[in-house]
């Protein structure tokens, strides 16, 4: 049964269909709206990463263009996003983007479900995982021999049943007999990745397409290690790590790694709409979802997403953070997160600063930052301050030559008339010279602060 529902969603999901089933009428239906792309994990981690990629190319390619924004809908690993989508309005303009393994839940009667996953309009899937098990070199793990030989259960981080972080670690656990233990509850990769750093997690398995772009700091400088693959052929990007079949001992370690792990791979990140949605918009979004995965600038994109993070946010990027602290504190969560647009790191950031933002705090970022990937100078953080300053500066600059230019002209004689006698009993000429020395004056300032924003735009460059 198991099998046969994940041949149905994929066969579904991958039916991407021909223009025909919309209308002209659904064309226009898009122009000048807001879809809501809601991502059920966390900032910062792979599903994250991937639906902003997607969600960046995704409106050019649905007729009218609308605007596509994302959001996270996080607790209990998946289910309330999964709730949420179930009863949410069917009118093609929220699209979910779940675990996979939450059908597999529902089958198996996982308490707190209250949807029906093969009533979901499914619109495909950006490709199937390549699970992995990564430790931290913390733990003292840095073999499968050394894994099976552990005194006490490994300690892996994941988001509750349903979702990969924690469904593959117990499925190793039960296959090859593992010592493992599952801390659920994490809202996202992100957040089982910060508490691996600390120490509170020894690690965790999921997919390496997300490992080797959201954990790549901890990857280089070998604070972690890829220990397992727990698929059915190596992956070309790891060919000295070992696989979990070299180790299984019975046919049914086989067949729980086959159904719990093997086969859910290819549903891991279903993107769909709610059930009602109307057939003809269903198909639209299937037909825009399926180009924009063979959008060449996304393909480039996700490329270049999986290299080496940009030492500094564009221009462009910038103006996603309000103001010079959030800026600074942006590229610290661009260290930090290693994945995901500008937009969540910023997301992130403010968020914290909302919650609280203190000096100290900041404090610690630099010195954070500073510390591991010098990323962040004292001179880029005061940077903002001294571009303030130049447009101040234009500004007293330009008001100080108006007022020279008024007083060697005669006109303050005249300003000072018009200002010191009641308008009525001043003549329209002296009126008008007044005005003049005021434009004179204003027209002075404004050019000073336009010259004082150049060269606080060329510092910033």
């Amino acid at each position: 049964m198991i099998k046969q529902c994940i041949v149905t969603i994929t066969a579904i999901a991958c039916l991407c269909g021909a223009r025909f089933g919309y209308t002209a009428a659904d064309d226009n239906f898009y122009k000048g709206k807001t879809i809501r792309l809601i991502v059920a994990f966390s900032a910062g981690g792979g599903y994250d990463a991937y639906s902003r990629t997607i969600g960046r190319h995704l409106s050019k390619e649905i007729p009218g263009n609308p605007s596509i924004v994302v959001e996270n809908m996080t607790g209990a690993g998946g289910i309330i996003h999964a709730n949420f989508m179930y009863q949410a309005k069917p009118d093609g303009l929220i699209i979910g983007n779940n675990a996979g393994g939450l059908i597999l839940q529902q089958i198996m009667g996982a308490k707190g479900i209250e949807f029906d996953g093969k009533k979901f309009e499914f619109l495909g899937a950006p490709g199937s995982d390549h699970h992995v098990c990564t430790l931290s070199k913390a733990s003292g793990i840095t073999s499968m021999e050394k894994w099976f030989a552990a005194k006490e259960p490994i300690k892996f981080g994941g988001v509750g049943p349903g979702g990969g972080a924690s469904d593959n670690a117990r499925v190793l656990q039960a296959a090859l007999g593992l010592p493992i233990k599952v801390i659920d509850g994490y809202k996202g990769t992100a957040d089982i990745r910060l508490a691996a750093e600390s120490g509170e997690l020894a690690g965790a398995c999921f997919a390496w397409e997300s490992f080797k772009t959201t954990w790549r700091k901890g990857l280089e400088s070998g604070d972690f290690n890829v220990i397992v693959q727990a698929m059915p052929k190596k992956h070309p990007e790891l060919p000295n790590v070992p696989l979990a079949n070299d180790y299984v001992k019975t046919d049914e370690g086989r067949r729980l790694l086959k159904h719990g792990i093997y086969d859910t791979a290819i549903i891991t990140r279903p993107y769909f709409l709610s059930p009602g949605t109307p057939k003809s918009r269903v198909q639209l979004l299937r037909r825009a979802f399926a180009d924009a995965l063979k959008d060449p600038d996304l393909l480039a994109e996700a490329k270049k997403g999986q290299s080496r993070y940009p030492l500094r946010l564009r221009r462009r990027d910038r103006r996603s953070c309000a103001g010079a602290v959030q800026y600074r504190a942006c590229v610290y969560c661009a260290d930090e997160a290693g994945s995901g647009s500008v937009a969540t790191k910023c997301s992130i950031v403010n968020k914290t600063l909302g919650n609280g933002f203190s000096s100290r705090w900041l404090r610690k970022v630099l010195e954070k930052t500073m510390a591991r990937r010098k990323r962040v100078s004292f001179g880029d953080v005061f940077k903002p301050v001294f571009q303030t300053l130049l447009c101040v500066a234009g500004l007293l600059v330009g008001l100080g030559i108006g007022a020279l230019a008024i007083y060697i002209s005669g006109l303050w004689n005249q300003l000072e008339r018009a200002l010191g006698m009641p308008l009525h009993s001043a003549s329209v000429s002296e009126l008008i010279m007044a005005a003049a020395a005021f434009v004179v004056v204003i027209g002075c300032g404004w050019l000073g602060t336009r010259w004082g924003m150049a060269w606080a735009a060329k510092l910033e460059d």
